[in-house]
């Protein structure tokens, strides 16, 4: 019997994933991690902050401490350490640009029927397309949040120290090239990503002095030639999954002839094979909803189109949250 009521309490928290994401982005939105800050507030304090009804606060933030997000005592309430380094816009490692941005994926999602009746993405409204800018500026700041976190867990895996020129292939606002030119102040770096991206990505170089090192060029990874360098490493991070096989092998192709001899091709994505297994298998789904061919690629498939564009010394890594990295070095 106890048995039995396991099993079903776990089909229970599966079926209500749904009810716990609606409640961690309504709290985002209201910014109520950030309007507690550092130190306890008072119920009445924070519903004026955050300007919702205090008894509906109340049974709101009953939810938040039940998930391990808010500490209560008596009247007063605070963030957990959980919430208070990542979810708070007072704290150095922010990422709640992260999730809010997948909260823009249950359009998406919730069309997932028919995309598998489909086999691929459904065509969006242009309600979606005119909110583009806005959209934009959402997936950067979430990619930057993320990127914060990762370029440092990436450098573990793959000394930075051993490269000076680099190249980041849809390199977004430059959170990684700035993390790894900070790191290796002999590193220069190239961000390579669309029009209307390199705005984004000057801004932010700006914003953390790297404008003689760290340079942004516009350009579409697949239709246009790369800036012409001579790179030891090319980093490519979170686009292939946006892609089909043939269109990977050709992007893969490319940066490897970019490389100079043992020069690195550095990957990170979601890649099936490697990685949490439901984080990857999920990612895999919001490709097919949310993309006209995109999908996780498979660990070996990689492995072999890395290996038939001259890379050799094939070696992964877990990076966290979902996500590994595979690379390799050129032979010739």
């Amino acid at each position: 019997m106890e048995k039995e009521r396991k099993h079903l309490q776990e089909l229970y928290t599966l079926a209500s994933g749904y009810q716990i994401s609606s409640v961690l982005f309504e709290a985002l939105r209201l910014g109520i991690f950030s309007a507690i800050g550092e130190r306890s507030v008072s119920l009445k304090a924070l519903a004026e902050r955050v300007k919702v009804s205090e008894t509906a606060l109340k049974r709101f933030l009953g939810v938040l401490q039940a998930l391990g997000l808010i500490e209560h005592s008596g009247n007063r309430y605070g963030n957990a350490r959980l919430a208070g380094k990542y979810l708070s816009q007072h704290s150095m490692t922010y990422c709640g640009d992260l999730f809010i941005h997948n909260e823009t994926l249950m359009r998406p999602w919730s069309q997932l029927h028919q995309c598998l009746k489909k086999g691929s993405m459904l065509t969006p409204p242009g309600s979606v397309l005119k909110r583009y800018p806005q959209q934009l500026r959402r997936y950067l700041l979430s990619m930057h949040a993320a990127g914060r976190i990762k370029s440092a867990l990436i450098s573990r895996a793959v000394p930075m120290k051993n490269y000076h020129c680099m190249l980041d292939v849809g390199g977004g606002m430059g959170t990684y090239a700035a993390a790894f030119s900070q790191i290796n102040k002999n590193l220069s770096a190239t961000v390579y990503d669309l029009q209307p991206v390199v705005p984004h990505a000057k801004r932010y170089i700006r914003h953390c002095g790297l404008e003689a090192r760290v340079h942004v060029v516009a350009g579409e990874c697949l239709a246009e030639p790369f800036p012409a360098e001579p790179y030891d490493l090319v980093f490519i991070s979170n686009v292939l999954h946006m892609y089909a096989a043939a269109e990977v092998r050709k992007l893969i192709k490319k940066a490897a002839k970019t490389l100079v001899k043992k020069g690195t091709l550095l990957i990170h994505d979601y890649i099936a094979g490697t990685g949490n297994p439901v984080a990857v298998a999920l990612f895999d789904m919001t490709m097919l909803v949310g993309t006209p061919a995109g999908r996780c690629h498979e660990q070996e498939e990689l492995g072999r189109w890395m290996l038939s564009a001259g890379l050799s010394d094939i070696k992964t890594a877990e990076v966290g949250g979902g996500s590994s990295i595979i690379f390799g070095t050129r032979k010739k």
